[in-house]
């Protein structure tokens, strides 16, 4: 949709696919009637009270004609049909008189009624129909027409041609129900069908055409498509000038640029003119393109702003990344090499202790020669040895014993400490349960509370609702009324005066689904012209 356009754009609209494969689709509901004419009041939008008594008045005088009138004229048509076909079964096509005709009349004849009430228990209940349910009874209405003409002779047109009609009849009746369940279905789900305008067909058949192709291909609303459609037509012509206004541009004597442009704008009207634009808007055209452009340039700058941004967040985290693999790396290398010092050490504590074992044989060596030379002396020494060593054991078995009575008490010190925390953390978790279960019991306490006031509420709302139902049914008001200023106040009391917001209006007055549209918005216009119950 452009700048250009004037009338609402339905691109926004949630459309669903059609019901029967006709050349329709089903848009979101507005306050513009479909062929652009519904009286609405100029201040508010919103159709007049008087206007809407008189819609609903005649509304179901229609609807009294058309639900009288349409049994009447089918209980007719299948009653000619019947004898017709019952005649024509024993006579013209080899049935047996009596019960076979007549069983071959019913079956033709309720095949068609069956079909046409299956197909319509799936379209009142909001479904898809099975797809082989309306050919199916249009096989057997064309096929009770092409019986009833060879009853009476296909050449014999006076007689055949008047018993075709009855089924022909019965058909565009059940047609008709049909459609009018599928708006009222529609209506309730806020949603009102746009089809391809019959004129339309005649005056663009290939765009037409092309246009049907897009709605049934993508399942789009018309709407949507005739605006693309447009839009596209506009840009084109745009594309088509740019060069004149480009070579405009490029003059450089003021008055032969402004003259070249106002020739250029000139064309745009007539250009213009088969896609519905006014002169003004065409003239505007230039102004408003350059404005979507500039437009398109600061979105653009915005959108690479935006990618730099985002370009630059994935460089930094890659940089973090690659920072903290060359920690780790660093971290292993700094563990090999600490491996490597401690093996070192390793290996030089293992030589001094060979050189160590070594001194010390020596030294024993010695000390073993000396001993031969002087045993007294060794012995001596041996002995003396000796008893420093008994008395270097028993000092260490002194204060090994310290060391353990030490640790023995620092034991008893800490689990005297951790029964002291234990019976602290006891009494704190008393104090918290009993502070949890008095909050429990106010809050249990401030709930019941809460819930009587609710009740007593909801019980003084409902006795309000039953005075001032009892006051309406005690004056001459009509009963539509009466349950109009009902659901106002169950959408006062109860859903803040939305009156979209009360479900289950048809069971409640017990009316069909186009009735109890109706009392909404009678109970909305109620509301809004200040009635509060």
């Amino acid at each position: 949709m452009t700048l250009l356009d004037q009338r609402p754009a339905s691109a926004d609209r949630a459309a669903s696919a059609p019901r029967d494969g006709a050349s329709t689709s089903w848009t979101a509901a507005s306050d513009t009637a479909a062929d652009g004419s519904a009286p609405h009041d100029t201040a508010s939008g919103t159709p007049s009270p008087e206007k809407t008594a008189a819609r609903l008045r005649a509304g179901r005088a229609l609807a009294a004609v058309a639900v009288i009138g349409g049994p009447l004229l089918l209980g007719i048509g299948f009653y000619l049909s019947f004898g017709n076909l019952s005649t024509a079964a024993s006579e013209r096509f080899g049935f047996a008189p009596g019960a076979q005709a007549i069983l071959f009349s019913i079956c033709v004849d309720a095949a068609i009624v069956v079909f046409l009430a299956a197909d319509l228990a799936f379209v009142a209940h909001d479904l898809r129909p099975w797809r082989w349910l309306r050919p199916a009874a249009h096989v057997m209405a064309a096929s009770t027409i092409v019986l009833n003409s060879i009853a009476h002779g296909l050449t014999n047109w006076e007689k055949s041609l008047p018993h075709s009609l009855p089924p022909f009849l019965a058909v565009l009746l059940v047609e008709a129900g049909r459609d009018y369940l599928v708006q009222v279905a529609a209506l309730e789900r806020g949603e009102t069908r746009a089809g391809i305008p019959w004129h339309r067909w005649p005056l663009h058949p290939f765009e037409t055409s092309r246009i049907f192709r897009v709605m049934q291909q993508w399942e789009m609303p018309y709407e949507t498509v005739r605006e693309q459609r447009r839009a596209l037509a506009i840009h084109e012509v745009w594309l088509s000038v740019q060069p004149e206004f480009a070579a405009a541009e490029a003059e450089e004597d003021p008055a032969t640029r402004e003259a070249a442009l106002r020739a250029a704008q000139d064309r745009l009207p007539s250009l213009l003119a088969p896609h519905g634009v006014s002169m003004a808007e065409a003239l505007a055209l230039p102004d408003r393109k350059r404005a979507e452009e500039a437009r398109r340039v600061h979105e653009t700058a915005q959108r690479a702003r935006q990618l730099e941004l985002e370009q630059a967040q994935l460089d930094h985290a890659a940089k973090l990344a690659d920072l903290a693999h060359q920690k780790e790396l660093a971290a292993m290398e700094a563990d090999v090499s600490q491996t490597q010092g401690v093996a070192g050490a390793e290996a030089r504590g293992a030589v001094a202790a060979a050189e160590a074992r070594a001194a010390a044989n020596v030294r024993a060596v010695t000390a073993e020669t000396d001993a031969f030379e002087s045993r007294d002396v060794a012995e001596a020494a041996a002995r003396a040895a000796e008893a420093k060593t008994r008395a270097a054991e028993a000092a260490a078995e002194e204060a090994e014993a310290e060391s353990r009575a030490a640790e023995a008490a620092a034991r008893v010190a800490e689990t005297a400490a951790r029964e002291a925390e234990a019976r602290t953390a006891v009494a704190e978790a008393d104090r918290l349960t009993a502070a949890k279960k008095e909050a429990t019991a106010k809050a249990n306490l401030a709930a019941e509370q809460l819930n009587q006031r609710a009740a007593e509420t909801k019980a003084a709302a409902a006795e309000a609702r039953l005075r001032a139902a009892e006051a309406d049914d005690a004056t001459n008001m009509s009963k539509p009324k009466r349950e109009a200023r009902r659901l106002a106040r169950i959408a006062l009391d109860e859903h803040g005066g939305d009156v979209a917001a009360v479900e289950g209006v048809a069971e409640m007055f017990g009316v069909s689904p186009a009735t109890a549209t109706a009392r909404r918005t009678e109970a909305a216009q109620l509301i809004a012209e200040g009635f509060r119950g």
